[in-house]
Formats: C-alpha cells, sequence, structure tokens
C-alpha cells in the first residue's frame, strides 16, 4: 500500500481494517486466481485510482505524525490513572 501497489490479501479481521475499501480479499485459492485476474483487466484509470486510493490510505491512516500522536494521547490517559491510584 505504501509504495501504491494493488493488493490482494486474505479476508480477515487485521486485513479489512487496515485496507478497507482500498484492496481486494479472498478467502479459498480460487478467489486468488479470480482477484489475479479481475486486476489484470482494469484499464490503466481504474488501476491508478485503485492504487492512489492505497497509498493515500497509508498517508492518512498509517503515517508517524497520526501513530506518534495516537500514542501521546494514550500514555496521557496512562499517566492520568496512574496519579489517579
Amino acid at each position: 500500500m505504501g509504495c501504491g501497489n494493488l493488493v490482494i490479501a486474505h479476508d480477515n479481521v487485521f486485513n479489512r481494517e487496515v485496507l478497507a475499501k482500498c484492496g481486494r480479499f479472498f478467502r479459498t485459492p480460487e478467489d486468488i486466481s479470480r482477484l489475479v485476474r479481475e486486476v489484470q483487466t482494469l484499464d490503466s484509470r481504474e488501476r491508478a485510482a485503485e492504487r492512489a486510493r492505497a497509498h493515500a490510505r497509508v498517508k492518512t491512516r498509517y503515517g508517524w505524525d497520526r501513530i506518534t500522536r495516537s500514542y501521546l494521547r494514550l500514555l496521557g490517559r496512562v499517566r492520568l490513572q496512574a496519579t489517579k491510584t
């Protein structure tokens, strides 16, 4: 995703959370074959749009600024709880 690639991922909770609607999901080996064929039939505009969505999700959701802010909020809550006890 970070490199702007199309992603075909196993259908599980973790991958669904990370990819949201920015990837394609498989459950069976047959699904993988079908999804690879689907991706190969995309025209260049569709392929570029799907890649851009995945890349944008990484930048907005998993960038270091957001991750750092989330950790700082968590540590602030932990510190607050520790001072109450």
